[in-house]
């Protein structure tokens, strides 16, 4: 198995349901060398290779060695550029490429794509609900980055170049969330965030153990969703999302609320 933008919590989830001798060997890409200690305290099983994603000598050396059939979880991706707004593309469509041409050599059995609802953009009504269908509407730089290397990743699957899978994951919050997810939860609870209109507005979110477990699910059934776009269909009102954060004296909502 290889992965590019690992967390421990991915790797500890996907080891967890096993013996300490059944794990798969899962080899990943992190970006910074401290990242690389984090990953080998998970377990022998882990092999952490530093590179960059736009890096294709990084790249090739994640995939060096590794036998046919390898399942691949493509991750890694720039939602905040740090300097330009060229990042977003350097990063997520680039990166995209040289990944799906990477697996491809390495003739990898299963590519599952870890994308966005961004490329979908804003709903017009906050009854409206996404499907795996609804047309493109890119918000914002980030938006379109993602919908470019969704669409890298489909053409891969039907030239046969690949068997890909595309997960949009939403918004998701619990171990490892961002920085900038437990500020606003902590501003929530303090009473310091306004509610802005009548709190009927809808988020798409996710606790991040519940977004591991759809990934790897996708792939021990991964038959009946190949070359398919996967989409989380969950939704809370902001209005709900309040009070949830406000009564929880750890600010950080728990799984299924």
């Amino acid at each position: 198995m290889l992965e590019t933008g690992c967390l421990p919590d991915v790797l500890d989830v996907v080891g967890h349901p096993l013996q300490p001798g059944d794990r798969p060997r899962v080899r990943c890409l992190v970006r910074a060398p401290f990242e690389a200690p984090l990953l080998e305290v998970v377990g022998p099983s882990v092999e952490p290779v530093v590179g960059d994603v736009r890096d294709p000598v990084a790249v090739a050396r994640l995939f060096d060695g590794v036998g046919a059939g390898a399942t691949v979880f493509h991750a890694a991706a720039v939602i905040h550029p740090e300097r330009h707004v060229r990042e977003l593309y350097d990063v997520n469509v680039g990166g995209a490429q040289l990944v799906v041409d990477g697996a491809r050599r390495a003739e990898a059995g299963r590519f599952v794509h870890v994308s966005s609802n961004s490329p979908f953009g804003a709903n017009a009504r906050p009854t409206d609900r996404f499907t795996e269908d609804s047309a493109y509407a890119p918000y914002l730089g980030y938006g379109r980055s993602k919908m470019e290397a969704e669409q890298i990743v489909a053409r891969s699957h039907e030239r046969g170049d690949v068997p890909t899978v595309i997960v949009r994951a939403p918004w998701f919050y619990g171990p490892f969330q961002p920085a900038r997810q437990t500020r606003f939860f902590a501003a929530i609870r303090r009473g310091r965030f306004p509610l802005v209109g009548d709190g009927t507005q809808q988020r798409s979110m996710v606790y991040s153990g519940n977004l591991v477990d759809g990934d790897l699910k996708v792939t021990t059934d991964y038959r009946q969703v190949l070359g398919e776009v996967v989409t989380s269909r969950f939704n809370r009102s902001i209005s709900n999302v309040f009070p949830t954060l406000a009564y929880n004296p750890l600010g950080v909502m728990r799984p299924g609320t």
